[in-house]
């Protein structure tokens, strides 16, 4: 989830005592010394202490933007009306599949020759496949509108649950602190599809390693903390 702001690669967790204080994030391409056709590294990004990382990430949520995040009121609107608009069409289909389902099976109960019986059938078997894949998509519509109708609140409940845990850590005992942290990190890919770190190109021993962090959204979106972030 976490990425290399130089090359894109996954960062590494590496533990070293003591833990977490002690521990670092490196990019797994700098880490296997993978060089490219010239012999020169792909990657030569610094190395993020861990916490250094996990600070700068919970100390900025109040930052977050979330409306920036969503589609804006009017926009918001035209699609849910316009996904209305589209299971309206769907529920005349399906009404006009079952009509014609219901003629073919009278028709059938009918049926004088053995071509027409072969007929009634096969339409009656498309009829019914058609009308599967029309109630499909009306359910895709309506999970698509109480999804648009619970957008914003979702969004923010996700993000309000990982800064509870978060908040958690500083008293929890240090031999349940790993699977509080496994928590948090799968509460925050809920809501979170990739995050890029900006190493802090000169910072001594008591000085933050990170300079910024884009997060990427799963709906596409992305959003900035943590200020000076170079864009590419």
């Amino acid at each position: 989830m976490i990425k290399c702001s130089e090359c894109g690669g996954p960062l590494h967790f590496v533990e070293k005592r003591p833990v977490p204080t002690g521990s670092y994030l490196i990019c797994d391409t700098k880490r296997r010394i993978i060089t490219n056709e010239n012999g020169k590294l792909k990657c030569s990004a610094k190395n993020l202490r861990y916490l250094d990382v996990e600070k700068a990430f919970f100390t900025r949520f109040s930052e977050l933007d979330i409306d920036a995040l969503l589609p804006k009121k009017d926009e918001l609107q035209n699609r849910i009306e316009g996904t209305k608009a589209q299971l309206a069409v769907l529920r005349g289909k399906e009404s006009d599949l079952n009509e014609n389902i219901e003629n073919y099976t009278k028709a059938l109960g009918i049926a004088k020759t053995v071509r027409a019986h072969a007929h009634l059938t096969s339409e009656l078997d498309d009829a019914a496949i058609m009308l599967e894949e029309v109630e499909e998509d009306i359910d895709y519509c309506n999970n698509r509108l109480t999804d648009l109708q619970q957008e914003r609140k979702n969004l923010k409940e996700q993000i309000k649950q990982t800064d509870e845990l978060y908040a958690l850590l500083s008293s929890t005992p240090e031999s349940d602190l790993p699977a509080l942290r496994k928590r948090i990190h799968n509460q925050i890919r809920t809501w979170v599809k990739k995050i890029i770190v900006l190493p802090a190109e000169n910072h001594g021993r008591k000085e933050s390693s990170v300079k910024a962090i884009r997060i990427f959204f799963h709906d596409g979106y992305s959003q900035s903390l943590v200020c000076n972030w170079l864009e590419k």
